[in-house]
């Protein structure tokens, strides 16, 4: 990424039981604070009602209301939440607190393309790609008269996925692609859309996928005990979680990061050129090199775990 240029950020996250969507979304908003990117929405993929009040309580801390919001509202994760969640929901203040009060996910996305520049969008996806998916097959509506297909293709400059393994997933397929396998209660509404999301994104969009090997070993977050203050939802939310000065891996808020300043700032490197990421219906996952015509597909390899971190324990202490 050039350092002159504002990134426009769609999130897309299950910031639900796992505390790492927390640090994402935290070290975005870092992020805009330095100048570094422009966060337009935040769409909520599993259908905890009180989920989209969480990011509500973080947007208004950072005093960024005005983020557009929508939420997934079936019965995929309706029960799921981690012990953070209604701690923040409950006990500190935002606009949001229900996802009755916020528009369905798939109308917040085609309104905040339909209303972009040309290939000015970056989409980070840190979840389940229920969401992407179902954009990618909406039709024309009162939003626009274009497909979700023909919106992405037109709006969107590429887009960071959080999900598989690389250079293929082996004997076990990656939580956000096999869609919790299980955990997450019914799965229909959301299994295979990790197949759709990404055999269906239009070719000139630029992909790039941050696999679970990645982030797993780069740990962050625990830095946020002693240098934010009581009132900082983000910090609330590791100890909830993780508990007082101790980390968690960093899947998502690498991710984001990698999309805001370029993979050699969280010790990266992208890999693949020329192949594409053929993903299964259970959610499976293997590289197909040198695929004819190319593509515009790579995945993140790491170079150092450690460095990393501290990347983003910079941002969130900021």
């Amino acid at each position: 990424m050039s350092k002159c240029e504002v990134v426009k950020l769609v999130i897309d996250t299950d910031m639900d039981f796992d505390v790492d969507d927390v640090g994402a979304l935290c070290a975005a908003h870092a992020l805009e604070q330095l100048g570094e990117a422009q966060i337009l929405a935040v769409v909520h993929n599993v259908g905890y009602p009180k989920a989209i009040g969480a990011v509500s309580v973080i947007n208004h801390y950072y005093g960024r209301d005005d983020i557009s919001l929508g939420a997934f509202k079936g019965k995929f994760g309706e029960s799921k939440a981690g012990p953070y969640i209604d701690d923040l929901v409950d006990n500190f203040e935002s606009p949001i607190k229900h996802y009755d009060q916020v528009e369905e996910a798939v109308q917040v996305l085609r309104k905040t393309l339909a209303e972009a520049e040309d290939n000015s969008i970056v989409i980070v996806s840190v979840g389940f790609l229920n969401n992407i998916a179902q954009l990618l097959l909406s039709q024309d509506d009162n939003i626009s008269n274009l497909s979700g297909y023909d919106l992405v293709a037109r709006k969107v400059k590429s887009v960071y996925i959080m999900g598989g393994y690389y250079p293929e997933s082996d004997l076990f397929s990656e939580f956000n692609f096999n869609c919790g396998e299980n955990f997450m209660g019914d799965a229909e509404e959301c299994f295979g859309s990790a197949k759709t999301a990404v055999s269906m994104m239009p070719p000139q969009v630029r992909m790039v996928f941050s696999g679970f090997e990645v982030g797993f070993g780069v740990m962050s977050g625990g830095a946020l005990t002693s240098c934010a203050t009581e009132d900082n939802p983000c910090r609330k939310a590791y100890i909830d979680v993780v508990g007082s000065n101790n980390d968690r891996s960093s899947w998502d808020p690498l991710t984001l990061v990698a999309a805001v300043r370029g993979a050699a700032a969280v010790s990266c490197e992208e890999t693949g050129f020329g192949g594409k990421n053929e993903v299964l219906e259970d959610g499976n996952n293997f590289w197909i090199n040198d695929v004819e015509g190319g593509s515009n597909q790579t995945y993140l390899t790491l170079n150092d775990p450690v460095a990393p971190g501290l990347v983003i324990d910079e941002l969130l202490c900021l």
